[in-house]
């Protein structure tokens, strides 16, 4: 009997630091004005006038699950980051990812301009 009071006490004062966080109210766009905090994305490309990321997929993702973020440094340079707004709960395995894409005029930037892409690159 003690020996069950104990764990009890014990597994009371373990348990008393553990947080359960609902994952549908998961803020996924903290830092969202500053330039840090993007995530990290597959791959991301620059090309013509379009900007593409390859990020994590189970088997739902879209440009819908994302907010791109545009910085102007100048009339002719741009900083793009994307965050992710939602989690793709679905239950396909892609370990290729799904490509999102944004053109310059969807986005505001000009044909021509510089862009830096701010998230981390790595698989």
């Amino acid at each position: 009997m003690k020996f069950q009071i104990a764990s009890a006490a014990l597994g009371a004062v373990l348990l008393g630091g553990c947080v359960i966080i609902d994952a549908d109210d998961a803020d996924f766009t903290s830092d969202w004005d500053s330039k840090s905090g993007f995530g990290t994305v597959f791959a991301a490309d620059v090309a013509g006038d379009t900007i593409s990321f390859t990020v994590s997929d189970n088997g739902c993702t879209d440009r819908g699950f994302f907010d791109l973020r545009v910085f102007s440094e100048d009339e002719d340079e741009f900083e793009v980051g994307l965050k992710r707004t939602r989690q793709d709960y679905c239950k396909v395995y892609n370990p290729e990812g799904a490509t999102v894409t944004w053109s310059f005029q969807e986005v505001g930037i000009p044909n021509g301009a510089e862009v830096t892409v701010l998230n981390r690159v790595r698989r």
